[in-house]
């Protein structure tokens, strides 16, 4: 096929002191089939080799970088969201620094995604777990939690950012509103897709090698070496750690996209943000079938944060 004719998928990476395993994640962007590619870096202000190892491999892909201050990995992919230009008929893809993509985790996604480019869609996967030497590890963890339901995905958004692509349909509708209050911009995709009524579809094939190691944001290998004890504490930890309001979401998303959200999905926002008005209110929220996971903890998690205002 030639490269005219190929889909263009933009890769949108955060960078941060990633020297150890950034080449290899390079090395397998260059190797995706089918697709052409443009790379935007933002790095998070490295104090070591990632730049020289960026400018290195803009020999072999089109990488456009910049510098930013260190405000962390979400704002820092934000940031590259809002930054990045539409394109027509195009596809954007977030990337972590260290991880590994198979040579068909692009083409895969744009095959499917390119039936949907007159709606917003988003495109997530499964993922293999691995080591810091790609050696493939248990994730006791690991759950093949996904949905494609609103209400759901506001109490328990589970799709993984290194898994995402998505096209130009949704993210014109994303860079319409900037929030004010995000916490982790791949949940924010995830939620801006489906409040608006956009497609999402889960592949539970692995096409991505998700690399755990000691400096990872989030990693699974702390977790796999704690005493039963200690992973108890690390649950109810998680349990009452309410970080993550989906009642904050549901604000941004009324503010930002009221004139694209139907009717269904607007009552869904709504009842989260009445929920702390009444007793009546709570019991509503609470009863409302539409705003379930199929997990008896998370459920009850959420009636918990309910009742304390912290939904």
């Amino acid at each position: 096929m030639k490269s005219s004719e190929l889909k263009n998928v933009t890769i949108l990476m955060s960078t941060y002191n990633g020297e150890k395993y950034l080449e290899q994640q390079l090395s397998s962007i260059v190797a995706q089939k089918s697709v052409n590619l443009d790379v935007k870096i933002r790095d998070d202000g490295s104090t070591d080799s990632t730049i020289d190892i960026i400018t290195k491999w803009s020999d072999k892909l089109r990488i456009t970088y910049y510098v930013g201050e260190n405000i962390g990995s979400a704002s820092s992919f934000l940031e590259l969201l809002y930054n990045v230009t539409p394109s027509k008929c195009g596809y954007y893809a977030f990337s972590d620094q260290d991880d590994y993509w198979l040579a068909d985790k692009l083409s895969t996604a744009v095959d499917i995604l390119e039936k949907y480019d007159d709606i917003p869609a988003l495109y997530y996967s499964n993922a293999k777990i691995v080591g810091k030497n790609l050696e493939e590890i248990d994730n006791p963890f690991k759950k093949s939690y996904h949905t494609d339901e609103f209400g759901s995905a506001l109490v328990l958004p589970q799709a993984a950012g290194c898994t995402m692509v998505f096209n130009t349909r949704l993210l014109e509708i994303i860079q319409k509103y900037k929030p004010s209050n995000c916490y982790m911009h791949d949940i924010w995709v995830l939620n801006v897709c489906l409040a608006v009524g956009g497609r999402v579809i889960y592949d539970s094939v692995p096409h991505i090698l998700y690399r755990q190691h000691e400096s990872n944001v989030v990693s699974v290998l702390g977790k796999d070496k704690m005493s039963h004890v200690e992973l108890f504490s690390y649950r109810v930890r998680k349990f009452f750690d309410y970080r993550y309001k989906p009642s904050i979401v549901a604000s941004q998303l009324k503010k930002g996209y009221c004139d694209y959200i139907p009717s269904e999905n607007m009552e869904i926002i709504n009842l989260l943000l009445d929920g702390d008005k009444s007793l009546l209110h709570k019991l509503q929220l609470i009863t409302n079938r539409k705003i379930k996971t199929p997990y008896m903890v998370y459920n009850i998690r959420f009636i918990v944060q309910i009742l304390l205002n912290e939904q």
